[in-house]
This record gives C-alpha cells, sequence and structure tokens, in this order.
C-alpha cells in the first residue's frame, strides 16, 4: 500500500492503445492530457474519481506489476464527471 505526502494523489493511469484495428499508434497521438482514477481518498477526491492531469508532472510507480502514478494535486487540472 502506498500512502502519499504532502500535496500528492496517487492515480491509476488509463491505458493508451499501442495500436489501432492493427494500425500502430505514433507517440506524436499520444501526448493528450493525461487521465486516470484516484486511488486512494484525498481531500475533496475520492476514491474512483477520474481525473485529467498533466503528462509531465507525474512520478511513475511500480509495486509488482501495477502501475501508479504520483501527481502533485496543482497538476490535477479536472474531475471528469459521466
Amino acid at each position: 500500500m502506498i500512502k502519499t505526502v504532502n500535496d500528492n494523489v496517487l492515480i491509476i493511469p488509463d491505458k493508451k492503445p499501442e495500436k489501432v484495428g492493427g494500425i500502430y499508434v505514433p507517440e506524436t497521438s499520444k501526448k493528450q492530457p493525461e487521465t486516470g482514477v484516484v486511488h486512494a481518498d484525498y481531500e475533496d477526491l475520492k476514491k474512483g474519481t477520474a481525473v485529467v492531469f498533466k503528462k509531465y508532472g507525474a512520478t511513475t510507480v511500480k509495486i509488482g506489476k501495477d502501475e501508479y502514478l504520483i501527481v502533485p494535486r496543482e497538476d490535477i487540472l479536472a474531475i471528469i464527471e459521466e
């Protein structure tokens, strides 16, 4: 279990497809804002909340086969509501 400190939020990143319909997706088309799901409650962000965050502000952490991102709270741009 990871518990963040200061103003950091633990996020499970959404996976980007490597290829679509047999065509490989180039890296340049993947340079969109990142999305993911909050892994643990944090003030106004509850576990399971979908968010958009800055790609280059995150730190990747792997625990076993699972990959998480630690994102500074100020780098979360929006909450996705459905």
